[in-house]
Parts: C-alpha cells; sequence; structure tokens
C-alpha cells in the first residue's frame, strides 16, 4: 500500500495539482491530508471540490486556516472566546499576511464549499498493521505554548527534544507514526529507530524551505515491515499563483513574493 501525505496547500491549486499529477504516477492507494486547504492564496474553492471529490481520500484533519475562514462563516458554531483566541494567535506570531488572508478568504470562499473545512482535529487509523496518528499542530504533552493543538508548531528540534511525549501519545493511541503540519518545514524524526517516526510533509502551497517546488512525502506500507518513507518535490507554473494575488487590493504582496523564494 502507498500513502501520500499532503499538507498546508493554502488554496494554491497548480501547486495541489502538480503534487497530485505526481502522486497519482506513483500509484498511491491512500491520500491523507494534514490541514491547512484554505489561506494566503486564491483558489479555496477550487482546491476544496478537488480533495473533497478524491476517491483515494482516507484522512484529513483542521489546520488553523482552515478553523479561522470556518469560524468567520460559521461563527454561531464557536464562542466569541475561541475566535479571539484564534487571531490572537496570528498576533502573537505577527502574521499579518495571514490575517489579511483570513480577512480575503472569508468573504471569498463558497460558504457551501466552506462546510468541508470543518474536519476533526485528530485522525488515527490502520493501514496493515500499521497505525498512523495526524493532526495540523502539536500535542498538547510535547507542546507548552499558551495555544491550541492545532496553532501549536511542533519544528524538528521540538520533536526530537521530546520524544518520550510523542512516544506516550502514539503508543496510547496504538499508531507507530505521528504525521503534523502547520510548518511548513519537511521533516523525518525517529522516535525509536525502526518502530516510531514523527514525520512532516512540508508544504504544498507555501514551502518554507528554501525550495519553491510543493513539498510532500509517501508512506509505504509492506507487511509486517516498518513502512519506508520517502519525500518528494514537484515543480508547478507558480506565477500562475502569483498573479491573482497581485490583482487582489485586499491581499500584500508578498504573499506572492515569498514563493519565489520558498519563503
Amino acid at each position: 500500500m502507498l500513502i501520500g501525505v499532503i499538507s498546508d496547500i493554502h488554496a494554491n491549486i497548480p501547486a495541489l495539482y502538480a503534487t497530485l499529477d505526481y502522486l497519482d504516477d506513483m500509484g498511491v492507494n491512500s491520500l491523507l491530508v494534514a490541514g491547512d486547504l484554505v489561506g494566503y492564496h486564491t483558489f479555496p474553492d477550487q482546491v476544496i471540490r478537488e480533495l473533497s471529490t478524491r476517491s483515494d481520500l482516507t484522512g484529513i484533519v483542521m489546520g488553523n486556516h482552515d478553523l479561522c475562514i470556518a469560524g468567520g462563516i460559521f461563527a454561531d458554531r464557536f464562542t466569541p472566546d475561541f475566535l479571539a483566541n484564534m487571531t490572537q494567535s496570528f498576533l502573537m506570531t505577527q502574521n499579518f499576511d495571514a490575517l489579511a488572508a483570513i480577512g480575503w478568504g472569508v468573504k471569498n470562499i463558497d460558504p457551501k464549499l466552506a462546510q468541508f473545512l470543518l474536519q476533526d482535529n485528530f485522525f488515527v487509523e490502520e493501514f496493515n498493521n500499521i497505525g498512523i496518528a495526524m493532526m495540523h499542530g502539536c500535542p498538547n504533552q510535547v507542546c507548552s505554548e499558551q495555544m491550541s493543538e492545532i496553532n501549536s508548531y511542533l519544528p524538528e528540534d521540538k520533536a526530537q527534544a521530546n520524544k518520550l511525549g510523542i512516544m506516550d501519545l502514539l503508543l496510547n493511541n496504538a499508531a507507530q507514526i505521528l504525521i503534523t503540519g502547520h510548518t511548513h518545514l519537511p521533516f523525518r524524526v525517529d522516535i525509536a529507530a525502526g518502530t516510531i517516526v514523527a514525520l512532516n510533509p512540508g508544504s504544498v502551497g507555501q514551502p518554507r524551505d528554501g525550495d519553491p517546488r510543493a513539498s510532500f512525502l509517501t508512506i509505504e506500507v509492506n507487511g509486517d515491515e516498518f513502512p519506508s518513507i520517502e519525500f518528494h518535490k514537484a515543480k508547478y507554473d507558480i506565477s500562475a499563483t502569483q498573479q491573482p494575488i497581485y490583482k487582489e487590493l485586499e491581499l500584500p504582496n508578498s504573499i506572492a513574493e515569498r514563493l519565489s523564494h520558498g519563503r
């Protein structure tokens, strides 16, 4: 069984198309999505339509941008304090581009399609005797920031420093693999050599590792052997994502410009 893992598409449909074409050519059987379908770029409806109609979509979790945009549309489903805390999280990181993009997304996304963003925060399932757990941010037992799991970051160095917390989470959920997103930086950290691993596929729609290509990974599960894991990159027409941003007065040009540098 070959599993494709993607995250942080951020409404970048040219990057998503290139990624899915790559995975389809490889013959993936299942697709896992670690959140943030929307935010930043200008193709939220197309991204949601593409992913929501995939017959191989096996697991998906909600990202912080998904939650903010869905919260802005379906505010009656959330408490005012909760929504205020979400906004405060962006202000704490001084990510004003993200706030502008969320405001644009709330006004421009199709509300019917936006319902697809209301996913669970945590996913766990067995694939041929290998348990895979997935969340967008960082587990509470690993991260101590005053933010929710969906907002907290799990970068590679923190995963290295908190192997016991990750192991505890996985063992309690009968899983051997933890997938997270949110940082836009790909990594693999072996929690217990050959038996337990933490992964981040990087970002399809807004890579931040200095490589502008879409980033993702595959997990190949073969019987009782520990899965083989491979990271991938896909080239796409970056200008096709950039040009619509320059035409939107509410979106900062910096959102488009950073794509060329993978930042």
